[in-house]
């Protein structure tokens, strides 16, 4: 939704004078797309929140808070519930180290309807929810979405997460949109796949946007992006 207002405002030139509140929830967002929120519309406080179906909120700000942090980050840790980041073995991380967000409180579902296997690998015998995001926490209690576990593109022996790869083509002017996922391949099991909605009017191709990564990503065994950039047709 906020790809699509940040564009129909960019594309008409048009400035808008009376949103007050920018809130985010449902989906992380990135830290381009945010910036462009509060600049294009532009809003006055942006409001980040997290959490899931299986339990929410997690985290959340509030209007007193500072823009920039609210913009980096998705908040500070709500009241009453516990929260922690842990390895793949469900040991604790040192603050600020990205692992597992696990979370143990009264807003944490008891079990999904009719599927016991399904409820025992999601949360844990004492009562934590694996969530499958990668989060850092830091000890103020604000968090920090750098990752999505269950997404993760396995490539051989390396573990490639889609949001920092959408991240850093975001950072692209003629770039709306772009999504990041593995496709199957014979060698490494899975290669990476870069699914990019230019901007209207722009003339992005495959060769321009290997151009663009030239020089700026460090990638495991020389990886191969497949793109597929795609054009909206008006009809």
């Amino acid at each position: 939704m906020y790809v699509d207002l940040v564009s129909a405002i960019q594309e008409r030139g048009v400035f808008l004078t009376h949103p007050k509140i920018a809130i985010i929830g449902g989906s992380t967002i990135s830290e381009v797309l945010a910036r462009q929120v509060v600049k294009v519309l532009p809003v006055e406080n942006f409001i980040p929140l997290y959490g899931m179906t299986e339990g929410a909120p997690f985290f959340a700000a509030s209007v007193e808070d500072d823009k920039e942090q609210c913009i980096q980050n998705v908040g500070k840790a709500v009241n009453g519930i516990e929260l922690k980041v842990v390895d793949k073995e469900g040991r604790m991380v040192p603050i600020g180290t990205p692992g597992e967000l696990w979370a143990r409180g009264f807003c944490v579902m008891k079990g999904y309807w009719n599927d016991e296997e399904k409820t025992r690998e999601t949360i844990t015998k004492d009562g934590w929810l694996k969530t499958g995001d990668q989060v850092t926490l830091q000890s103020d209690g604000i968090g920090k979405v750098v990752g999505r576990i269950k997404e993760a593109i396995i490539r051989g022996s390396d573990n490639i997460y889609p949001k920092e790869v959408e991240e850093f083509f975001l950072e692209h002017p003629d770039v709306v949109d772009v999504q990041a996922f593995g496709v199957p391949d014979a060698r490494w099991t899975e290669e990476v796949c870069v699914y990019i909605r230019p901007r209207e009017g722009s003339k992005l191709d495959e060769q321009h946007m290997k151009y663009f990564c030239k020089g700026k990503v460090s990638t495991p065994n020389h990886v191969n992006l497949v793109f597929v950039i795609s054009y909206r047709v008006s009809t």
